[in-house]
């Protein structure tokens, strides 16, 4: 079990039997027992940061507290685990994402810093845990798995190999091993993912899954092999056959559609102690309006789920999933972690938020400082790509008439790749007008001379190029674009400024969004970040004429490159298929 706070038990019992005053008492609440899914009137004493008791209504303290709060009959709950968290795709560092969350009632969550480790490895894993560690909110450390996610297919900056995993997993902070996605190493008892399984094992700490689709002998394999969650289950069907293996559910829901179809994975059966919530990836102008789990919560229970039941999936399921022994409820000798909420919908912000007792946000305000920058000294990550001019972002016609490009994101399902025709008009191919087809460019960012040049269809890029050196998860630059020019100028920008996202149009730089730390978070606080970001998609859709751009914009061009999910995929060392771990032809 892990505990979170020193506790004096000494003063905690004689508080707990009145002897002693409590440093707070809230009073006249409408207290949300997870342990037995009921609402109690009552108050809660907390001496040092630690629940000593429960008050039954009209139970009265033998001693004052030295503060007491009128909670005037609002429901008091713990604060929310997200159990699955990736810091980096907030846009923001460590403090400040901590900062961010905490304003909508999440006071724990459990992060993978696989993106910055596959920038950065070890000294950017170490700097997310020191980081952290100036949060107002518990942040808890997995080490990345799969740095890179395919090894020989794509690029990164690192290489974490089990012994690099080993000596992470002894660090202040860490829980375990994050999300194992090379699903198929772990299945085939690949080497490399079974020895850092072992390193997790014989230190006996948890081992988090990433197993989209996998059911039957399959998943069978999977949990043999050691993972014991999974947060990428995208069907009621899924959900399900996963609960009945003893697997652990982490649900992500980012819309009610979500909520209303993977619920018919959750109702069956009697027992939903494995079932908890996370976020996963959510970027900072989301964050603040919903925040990390508020509008799953929502969601759910307007889709029908009891919210005692939604509360104790984002509470007290998730503590027992880390096997955190004093957050998630509300009980003597667990931490204040806290949240006054007025109605049990959470589609508003909590009327208070504590952590180990203390207001740390009053009606979606943080109370704490504000930095105008947060310090990192990681360096610019984005010096070392090798291209000298707009060429580079052309495909050669290499004497020919005209050539077979491959459009990566059709033809995977039937396992037969899709080919345009690109006419050359000089010593390059020209991009077809009518095709709906952007170019798509993953170029290496570590010093190396790799780039994949391929088609994309139906991205919405009207006219322009779109640059991002955030790119799903060895983030390698990726460009979706039609006019090279524009693509050479977007890349330049975001050396230029340290990484980021960039869209470019006839020259002119129309947006940017800078992320200087490792070049996928901002050292700006909350509202800053999520303004440039609600910006950057409002005049790409301005731009390229899409309708409702903010849906996919971002999320479009970032995961475009991530070559674990069933699919053709670009990386700057081909075009690959993930799971059949092999390179496909894509220029004929």
């Amino acid at each position: 079990m892990i505990t979170l706070a020193k506790k004096d038990r000494s003063k905690m019992t004689a508080a707990a039997l009145g002897k002693i005053p409590c440093d707070l008492s809230i009073e006249n609440a409408r207290i949300i027992n997870v342990f037995t899914g009921e609402i109690m009137e009552g108050a809660v004493d907390i001496l040092e940061g630690i629940i000593v008791r429960i008050r039954e209504k009209d139970q009265k303290s033998e001693i004052p507290s030295k503060q007491i709060l009128n909670a005037n009959k609002r429901y008091l709950l713990p604060g929310f685990i997200d159990t699955h968290l990736h810091i980096e795709s907030s846009l923001m560092v460590p403090e400040n994402c901590g900062k961010a969350v905490a304003i909508w009632g999440t006071t724990t969550i459990v992060t993978d810093p696989h993106e910055i480790a596959n920038v950065h490895g070890i000294k950017g894993v170490d700097y997310m845990l020191k980081n952290a560690r100036k949060s107002p909110i518990n942040i808890f450390t997995l080490v990345p798995s799969c740095v890179p996610s395919l090894p020989g297919l794509e690029s990164a900056g690192a290489d974490l190999q089990a012994k690099k995993v080993g000596k992470l997993l002894d660090e202040d902070g860490v829980i375990g091993v994050a999300e194992v996605m090379d699903y198929y190493g772990v299945i085939n008892d690949e080497k490399r993912m079974h020895d850092i399984i072992i390193e997790a094992e014989k230190r006996r700490m948890f081992i988090q899954g990433h197993s989209p689709t996998f059911t039957g002998n399959n998943l069978n394999a999977y949990l043999c092999g050691g993972p014991k969650s999974d947060h990428e289950a995208v069907t009621a069907e899924e959900i399900y056959a996963k609960r009945k293996l003893g697997m652990l559910i982490d649900l992500r829901i980012h819309s009610p559609e979500q909520a209303k179809s993977l619920l018919k994975g959750v109702e069956p059966g009697l027992f939903k102690d494995a079932i908890s919530l996370c976020s996963d990836d959510v970027n900072a102008h989301r964050l603040i309006k919903y925040g990390s789990l508020s509008r799953a919560l929502a969601d759910l229970i307007q889709e029908g789920l009891d919210p005692l039941m939604a509360i104790r999936f984002a509470t007290y399921n998730a503590a027992r999933e880390y096997e955190f022994s004093d957050i998630g409820a509300i009980g003597p000798g667990y931490c204040a972690d806290l949240q006054l909420v007025d109605d049990l919908t959470f589609v508003n912000h909590p009327h208070l938020v504590f952590s180990r007792g203390k207001i740390i946000a009053v009606d979606g305000h943080y109370q704490g400082d504000v930095l105008d920058r947060a310090k990192c000294n990681l360096g610019n990550s984005i010096n070392y790509i090798n291209i000298n001019g707009a060429d580079d972002f052309r495909i050669k016609a290499e004497g020919k008439s005209s050539r077979q490009v491959m459009v990566v994101n059709e033809g995977y399902q039937n396992n037969t790749p899709v080919y345009e025709t690109l006419q050359a008009k000089g010593d390059y191919l020209e991009l077809p007008s009518n095709k709906n087809v952007n170019y798509v460019c993953v170029l290496n960012r570590y010093g190396k001379a790799n780039k994949t040049i391929c088609l994309y269809r139906d991205f919405g890029l009207k006219n322009g190029a779109l640059a991002s050196s955030i790119g799903h998860d060895c983030h390698n630059l990726c460009i979706i674009y039609t006019d090279p020019e524009d693509a050479y100028k977007a890349v330049e920008s975001l050396k230029e400024c340290g990484g980021g996202v960039c869209y470019v149009k006839e020259g002119e730089v129309k947006a940017l969004m800078e992320l200087p730390v490792a070049g996928l978070m901002s050292d700006l606080p909350l509202a800053q970040i999520a303004a440039k970001c609600e910006k950057l998609e409002e005049i790409i859709g301005q731009e390229c004429g899409v309708e409702n751009y903010s849906l996919h914009s971002l999320n479009g061009i970032v995961f475009c490159t991530l070559p674990v999910f069933e699919r053709y995929t670009p990386t700057d060392l081909g075009v690959v298929d993930g799971p059949r771990k092999r390179f496909v032809e894509y220029i004929k």
